[in-house]
């Protein structure tokens, strides 16, 4: 049986420097954002932040985002469920 190979970032290591910031942006204990300090958890933060933009929503990056929200409530087809699968793929 072959083992698969883990790679640890090294800025994980450094559990005092905050990698960027979680979403919701809430924190606990009233604190102004919650912070994430693990690139796994940084890059689901990331991830989920570019599911959630539509296109042009964000100022001098007009094409970052997925447009998700524009297929919401539709009828589930296989026209539909390629052009998602296509704006995921390409966004990322």
């Amino acid at each position: 049986m072959i083992r698969e190979q883990q790679y640890i970032n090294p800025i994980d290591f450094e559990l005092s420097t905050a990698l960027g910031i979680d979403l919701p942006t809430n924190g606990p204990a009233g604190a102004t954002f919650k912070l994430n300090y693990l690139s796994i958890d940084q890059a689901f933060a990331n991830a989920k932040n570019l599911l959630f933009t539509n296109k042009g929503e964000r100022v001098m990056q007009p094409n970052f985002g997925c447009d998700l929200q524009n297929t919401v409530f539709e009828q589930v087809n296989e026209d539909i469920v390629e052009l998602v699968e296509s704006n995921i793929k390409t966004a990322f």
